[in-house]
């Protein structure tokens, strides 16, 4: 039966092609602008969801309190990490890292004897070995607990080793020549960061090598006054600790360690959850994305997808009228309503498979102009996820009943003594006019010979 149904759907949509084509292209512009979105939506919400700990992870923030307003900040003094880690030794991971833009890295060709090879990195950090205890970023090489744990220890990702040395797998105990002043020695090699993460990390230095002898922020070791806007703060917070009652304490612990004049500066946590979508404080991936926003474009999204229903449902039933002979004939042989209300569903069904197959062409084709507009990495082989798979499932389910359950009841319902009536009525119009036109020719020709 239902082989039967999608059969003469099919018929009648190849009768009528240029109202299938109509159709199905205002669905699938419709579509495709739902898909885009949802895929921006899906991408900005997954940020750093990869780590096991996120729940628990927080950013330490400054909070200055001027006579122009309140204003977050992100940074934080040099000491903070290892002021924490000291008054409060229930924190078991506590780390900072501070980026590193802008700086200069050289490396011996192996290929050329004497020549060097020489780059800038802009996602360059430093960064405590406690850093990659709390975050969950892949190791290829080396041992996350300890790899900068010494002076002059950098870590890289596998593009910037095979960037630097050609191969990844032969980085391991090379020397990079920084700023032409320091030996830094690869001990570790991560996997690249993923795409959904506020740290677009390429590589990281041993923070030691930044605050210890000889480093470029020695004298600032002990700086509490000082705030470096790169330099964030992260702890994982225990479970049995509230957020509220932390905060508290970290007012105690200013008090302790700034002095006088800088007692008005706060320290507040942030949650990981949060850092992506506050646009107020700056995240290292340099583009948050406010929730406001995130709802705002998904209502859009929602609203295209329903004036494309629409006027799908208006093109339908326009059609109504010329389809009302097919509607009297089936009633005549003994179609009951039912029946022809799941025929009209087949056809917006098919309808329907078609607009979403080329929406999702349209919208591989769009994205990475999508992608240029917004300065952000959306997939082309997005058709492969799972969760988009039930979207796109989802939306063939509710726009082929959205759209087809109205105008298959206006079809299904007409009367076949009407229905009839209407085509023939139509017929006899149409009938009178071609008759009358070819009556006033006659008499014309015949008076004019």
């Amino acid at each position: 039966m239902i082989r039967n149904y999608i059969k003469t759907a099919w018929r009648n949509l190849l009768r009528n092609k240029s109202y299938a084509a109509i159709n199905i292209v205002g669905l699938a512009i419709g579509i495709a602008a739902c898909l885009l979105i949802f895929l921006i939506v899906q991408y900005e919400t997954s940020f750093d969801k990869f780590h096991s700990k996120r729940d628990q992870i927080y950013r330490v923030m400054t909070v200055f309190h001027t006579p122009d307003g309140v204003f977050p900040s992100s940074g934080s003094p040099l000491p903070l990490s290892e002021g924490l880690r000291i008054d409060f030794p229930q924190l078991k991971e506590v780390s900072a890292i501070m980026m590193n833009d802008g700086s200069h890295y050289s490396v011996e060709d192996g290929n050329k004897t004497g020549a060097v090879k020489k780059f800038k990195e802009d996602l360059a950090y430093y960064a405590e070995p406690q850093f990659f205890e709390i975050f969950d970023f892949k190791w290829l090489a080396g041992n996350k607990k300890n790899a900068l744990s010494e002076p002059n220890a950098v870590v890289l990702t596998r593009d910037e080793a095979d960037k630097f040395f050609g191969d990844w797998h032969v980085a391991m105990g090379k020397i990079i020549k920084y700023e032409n002043k320091r030996d830094l020695k690869v001990t570790g090699i991560l996997e690249n960061t993923p795409v959904n993460t506020d740290f677009p990390i390429k590589l990281v230095i041993s923070w030691i090598t930044m605050v210890g002898k000889g480093g470029d922020l020695n004298g600032n070791a002990r700086d509490w006054v000082s705030t470096f806007g790169d330099n964030n703060c992260y702890i994982v917070l225990p479970s049995n600790i509230a957020v509220s009652k932390f905060n508290a304490d970290l007012k105690v612990f200013v008090k302790k360690h700034k002095p006088a004049d800088y007692n008005k500066d706060a320290l507040q946590l942030q949650a990981l959850s949060d850092m992506h979508y506050n646009t107020q404080v700056g995240v290292y991936g340099g583009h948050p994305f406010s929730k406001q926003l995130i709802d705002v474009i998904s209502l859009i999204g929602m609203f295209l997808l329903i004036i494309a229903c629409v006027n799908f449902i208006n093109l339908a039933t326009a059609q109504a009228v010329n389809r009302s002979k097919e509607v009297g004939i089936r009633k005549v042989l003994g179609s009951n309503r039912n029946q022809l209300v799941l025929q009209f569903i087949s056809e917006t069904l098919i309808i329907t498979l078609f607009a979403v197959a080329s929406a999702v062409c349209i919208a591989e084709a769009a994205l990475p102009f999508l992608n240029n507009l917004l300065e952000i990495k959306l997939s082309n082989t997005f058709i492969a996820d799972p969760i988009l798979l039930l979207f796109l499932f989802g939306v063939i389910v509710c726009v082929t009943l959205f759209s087809g359950f109205y105008p298959a009841m206006v079809l299904s319902g007409f009367n076949p003594i009407e229905a009839l009536k209407i085509r023939s009525k139509r017929a006899s119009r149409a009938a009178f006019h071609s008759g009358g036109c070819w009556w006033w020719l006659s008499f014309v020709l015949h008076n004019s010979w």
